[in-house]
């Protein structure tokens, strides 16, 4: 029902019943007291849309959102073909002098009665020569081992030879011991 109809309803039917009063003779008389206030009626049927409002200002542009988090890497890409082989080049410049090399194995000269021979390990003697003692001698931190020798601590520390450490060495002389 529309709103046309309703209010046609509505009238007729206050019509009638204002006819019927009046027939009756129920308002000849004295006005009585006001009655209550009657209940709100049932909501009306929805309407149609109004027409759309005008479009409002652009509003101030929002902060920055938080970076995003790296993607994972993404397939290697297909192995390339080799290039043209390249030409000699000129020959550079003489490169520097490198480090002295090991010492040597020693002559087969006399070295007199009373030499002595610093080796390694207890075996290392040369021929002719008695292993008949031990030293303890001072070494840089690249000094590597042999399996017979250990270290200890130097007595006197410095800053230049804090990673230092005394390592024994095995003496030999001429002869049998």
């Amino acid at each position: 029902m529309n709103r046309i109809e309703t209010a046609a309803f509505g009238g007729l039917g206050g019509a009638v019943v204002l006819g019927i009063g009046l027939l009756t003779g129920v308002l000849s008389g004295a006005p009585g007291a006001e009655g209550p206030a009657g209940g709100a009626g049932p909501a009306g049927v929805q309407g149609a849309a109004g027409p759309a409002g005008a479009t409002g200002a652009a509003g101030p542009e929002g902060p920055a959102g938080p970076e995003g988090q790296q993607g994972v890497a993404g397939p290697a890409g297909p192995q390339g073909e080799p290039g043209p082989q390249g030409s000699v080049g000129p020959a550079g410049p003489q490169g520097a002098i490198g480090p002295e090399g090991p010492q040597g194995a020693a002559g087969a000269g006399d070295l007199g009665p009373g030499a002595l021979v610093v080796v390694r390990g207890s075996a290392d003697c040369p021929a002719g020569w008695t292993a008949t003692g031990e030293v303890r001698l001072l070494t840089s931190p690249d000094y590597v081992l042999a399996p017979e020798q250990s270290t200890t601590n130097p007595g006197v520390m410095t800053t230049s030879t804090m990673d230092w450490a005394n390592v024994n060495f095995f003496l030999c002389t001429r002869g049998a011991s």
